[in-house]
């Protein structure tokens, strides 16, 4: 079956693209085999960074690998076959390169680079100084030390999802888009704020509809957490969502339902999203549990139940979303000596870091499969629970 090709190739397909292209077939020069090994270091760490594809120096030009650069510096990378061009982009910067010519542009102005782009094995590579300076980054060379030097400011975080990249201005919550060589295009003005640790990640919902989720780690010793969740429906910002945990208890709420629903908290509220974007259901956790904590985690989902966590009060809590009934699961599990000893403890200890010590493993069928950690002794202990579910 004939296969129609596509007009752009993303980043992760460059290498691929370019011997499938034919370009890959041409020997590298003989001046290109000549080139001695640099070191390449970020931001004041002394620390080399580890390229899968290791940078060089020829003939005075320093060449490093054009997708590995522009995801250090939050940059998309597009191969184009016609006109063998590949795009590099953020939300301020366009930078168009052509391989086998000196020829480039930035935002547009036209601009001559000391080098032309270089083919190693299928993996292209570009003049350093020009690349990461159009990017924002100041290059220092150390001649003695063959070294590079860059330093950077990273004002976005930077996700991908399929060949939609996504940018989120730390400071104001700007979000961008730029879909395969498309410029950056401003989305939304969101609600997130990124003020210290940050990650960002982008997860396809469906074919036009896209998760984000930005997660801020703040505060000294950093044991609070703002995350903030986006969906993407048709290249429009439709829904939002905040919500912040405190404490060193660990992070491990799921994204997702069983049955492929995203899974949103906003605070003590879970909306549950349907891969088209529409909301499916909203649950008030507080009110469900009887607890309230001004923010939840979600531990499990599927079409019958939801097995949710109050933050700060710690008890693994199971949801009936037919009858809208809940069931501490401790009670159920644990023994009343143990009850009395979870129930006596600081909430604010070390000993309760993992709360009540019962986790969710799985759902077999009507049964559900848990292990639980017991502090003391440090043991765990296999358990299960028999749900009653029509």
């Amino acid at each position: 079956m004939k296969v129609k090709k596509r007009k752009y190739i993303a980043a992760t397909a460059v290498t691929v693209a370019l011997i499938a292209g034919g370009i890959g077939a041409q020997p590298v020069s003989a001046k290109s085999a000549e080139r001695l090994p640099v070191v390449i270091t970020a931001n004041g760490f002394d620390e080399p960074i580890a390229f899968e594809h290791a940078p060089f120096l020829v003939d005075g030009s320093v060449f490093l690998p054009i997708r590995e650069t522009a995801g250090l510096m939050d940059s998309s990378v597009t191969w184009i076959p016609e006109g063998r061009r590949v795009v590099v982009n953020s939300p301020t910067t366009r930078i168009e390169m052509s391989f086998g010519s000196t020829a480039a542009t930035v935002n547009g102005e036209a601009y001559t680079i000391p080098a032309m782009p270089i083919n190693v094995n299928g993996t292209l590579y570009v003049p350093v100084r020009f690349v990461t300076e159009a990017l924002g980054a100041k290059v220092s060379w150390n001649g003695t030390e063959q070294r590079v030097d860059l330093s950077f400011d990273q004002p976005y975080l930077y996700a991908v999802s399929g060949d939609k990249s996504f940018w989120l201005k730390r400071e104001d919550g700007e979000l961008y888009l730029s879909e395969n060589a498309d410029e950056a295009e401003l989305v939304a003005d969101t609600n997130a704020e990124i003020t210290d640790i940050g990650e960002f990640t982008a997860e396809a919902m469906s074919k036009d509809n896209v998760l984000l989720e930005a997660h801020d780690n703040f505060g000294e010793p950093h044991i609070n957490d703002n995350v903030f969740k986006m969906v993407v429906a048709n290249d429009q910002l439709t829904l939002e969502t905040k919500v912040h945990y405190w404490g060193m208890h660990p992070l491990q709420s799921t994204d997702w339902s069983e049955d492929g629903n995203a899974l949103l908290m906003n605070g003590a509220e879970l909306l549950e999203i349907s891969s088209t974007g529409e909301t499916l259901e909203t649950y008030d956790l507080g009110e469900l549990t009887g607890y309230e904590d001004a923010a939840f985690q979600v531990e499990y989902g599927d079409e019958d139940i939801l097995v949710v966590r109050p933050q700060m009060a710690g008890w693994l809590t199971l949801i009936d979303k037919k009858t809208k009934t809940a069931v501490r699961l401790a009670d159920a599990l644990l023994d009343n000596k143990k009850l009395e000893i979870i129930e006596s403890l600081d909430p604010l200890s070390v000993e309760f870091v993992n709360w009540d010590g019962l986790k969710l493993v799985s759902r077999d069928g009507d049964t559900l499969k848990l292990t639980h950690h017991w502090f003391i002794d440090n043991s765990d202990t296999e358990l299960s629970y028999e749900l009653s579910v029509d």
